[in-house]
Formats: C-alpha cells, sequence, structure tokens
C-alpha cells in the first residue's frame, strides 16, 4: 500500500499547521511511491509527517491552507502537543498523540488526564489502526 485517503470512523477533519497555514489533509502517503502518485496526479503535497510514525505522510490539496486566522497552542513543557487539530463539534481540538494499538493509547491516556480519545482511522494498514487522542477542550480561534 502506498496511499490511502484519510477517513476516520467519526468523520472528522485533520488539520495541520505548516507554513503558517492550516491545511486538510486528505491523504495519507506510506512511501515515496505514494507522495510520488499524490503529488504528479491528484496535486497533493506533504505538508508534515504523523507524530510518532515519521515514515507516514500527511498530504494536502496543493496551493491550499487557511491563512485568515490561527489556532490556539495548547503546548507547554509539561503538556506537549502537536501541530495537528481534529474539527469537530464546532471546534478545533489539539492532537495530543497518535497511537498504532489501543493498549498504547489507552496507557497515553492515564498519563495525560487532560486529553480524551477522539476517533480512529477506518482503514487497517497491515494489522495497524491509528487513533487520534486529543486536548479535553477546544483551542481559541484567533483573527489574523
Amino acid at each position: 500500500m502506498n496511499y490511502l485517503k484519510l477517513t476516520t470512523e467519526n468523520r472528522h477533519v485533520l488539520y495541520v499547521k505548516s507554513m503558517s497555514k492550516l491545511h486538510r489533509i486528505t491523504h495519507l502517503a506510506f512511501n515515496e511511491v505514494g507522495h510520488a502518485i499524490l503529488f504528479k496526479n491528484k496535486d497533493k503535497i506533504a505538508v508534515s509527517t504523523l507524530p510518532g510514525f515519521p515514515e507516514i505522510q500527511l498530504m494536502a490539496d496543493l496551493y491550499s491552507g487557511l491563512n485568515k486566522y490561527d489556532l490556539e497552542n495548547l503546548s507547554s513543557n509539561s503538556l506537549p502537543f502537536a501541530d495537528m487539530y481534529m474539527y469537530t463539534y464546532g471546534g478545533y481540538f489539539q492532537i495530543a498523540g497518535v497511537f498504532d494499538s489501543v493498549t498504547s493509547a489507552n496507557a497515553f491516556l492515564l498519563q495525560r488526564p487532560d486529553t480524551a480519545p477522539l476517533d480512529s482511522t477506518t482503514f487497517k494498514k497491515g494489522d495497524v489502526q491509528l487513533h487520534f487522542i486529543c486536548a479535553m477542550k477546544k483551542s481559541r480561534i484567533i483573527t489574523k
């Protein structure tokens, strides 16, 4: 498998802050072949990699991204978050971690009471399903 369209069980939308913009992630590229296919045939660019999975590239539409506003970053030295957000329930929830097993996600949740499980992918890469853990509170929208 070289790439997949990103869909989650609850149909939430994943966004990444990159290049001073907020990009909607539409596909995941699992290798250079997948990246090349998405770039050449579907006009997608890599805007980041998936936290904890540097081989998985997060792909967004070429020449896209929102730059009219910014989102509050909830990260601190003791409670880090990624520059990723899921849009759901009328707000953006910052991603604290992405995990490939329920066991590792649950272990993380025990250490971080400020987080909660939000969504999982509908696909399984081999025997792996990705699970997204996010902040329990929405990030504020900041107008530029």
